[in-house]
Order: structure tokens, then sequence, then C-alpha cells
């Protein structure tokens, strides 16, 4: 079934802290029980180097940004075969902490993006990362991603509290 109106797209975003070969088909069997149309990943784990074989039948289409230093981080756009996105550009990261893509769907314009924070000096990444991303977007922005910092500090960590400003 292809996608009729923008209603019907299903967007999920999965930390998959490493995408080794059980994970990568267990990820494809949730994401289509889930039925989404879009998916972020943040901690993909791909090399640079190594064709990503992430993408399957039910998601066909793929953008990675990897780390080209080591097997860590790593961010990942897949749409699913119902969704009829037309890419006009992307920019990825060599560290492997965000994708954007901007294009189309149902002649709509969307910049997509997955995002990845370190453990420390998040707000200072960010603000670089979103500073690109002001000038990369236009039409629709969908952001996702793994910002390493807790919602709520009195619920989301162990010390009831949270150093990060």
């Amino acid at each position: 079934m292809r996608l009729h109106t923008h209603a019907d797209l299903v967007i999920v975003s999965i930390n998959a802290n490493g995408l080794n070969v059980p994970e990568k088909s267990r990820l494809i069997r949730e994401l289509c029980a889930l039925k989404a149309s879009i998916v972020f990943l943040q901690e993909t784990h791909f090399c640079r180097d190594m064709p990503t074989t992430l993408t399957s039948r039910p998601y066909p289409e793929g953008y990675y940004s990897n780390y080209i230093a080591a097997k860590s981080r790593g961010t990942a756009i897949l749409f699913s075969h119902d969704v009829p996105f037309q890419l006009e550009e992307q920019q990825i990261n060599d560290e492997g902490r965000y994708i954007f893509l901007r294009g189309k769907i149902l002649g709509t314009q969307y910049t997509f993006a997955s995002i990845y924070l370190p453990n420390t000096g998040q707000h200072k990444c960010l603000a670089r990362i979103l500073k690109r991303l002001t000038s990369f977007s236009s039409g629709i922005l969908v952001l996702a991603g793994d910002f390493n910092v807790p919602l709520d500090p009195r619920m989301d960590t162990s010390r009831k509290c949270s150093s990060i400003p």
C-alpha cells in the first residue's frame, strides 16, 4: 500500500546501540510491526568503509552518516517502500553525529534530520548542528535523535538532578 496522505506517515526514532547481524533482522521485524514509514536511527555503529546492509524489502531506501574513525556512533534515516521520497540533497557528518535529508513526499518539501549527541558537551554540539541545519532546511522539518540529556532529571536520573545546562 502506497502512502496516500501526509497524515499516514508513522515516524519512529530508535537508539539502536549497535546493529550487528541478529539485531538487524530483529529491528526490521519491529519496524514492520510498528508500520513505520520513516525511521530515524542513532548509534548504528556501521563502519564508513563497509557497505551498509540494513536496507531490506520493507525498507529499501536508507541514508547513513557513519563515524570514519571507528565502529561507533552513526545515524541513519530509512524510508518504507510505501513512502515515495524524492531526495534533493543530503548532508552527512564524518563524526557520525547527524544526517540531514531534503526532498519531497507527495509534492511537499521536507527536511529530515537524525542527530546523535555526545555524552558531554551536548549543548555546544547541538548549537553547532542546529546552525548547520538552519541553513540546510526548507519545508517541513522533522527532527529526531538521541540528545543524551534527561527530559526530567528528577525521574530520568539516579541522582535526581542533572549538571547539563
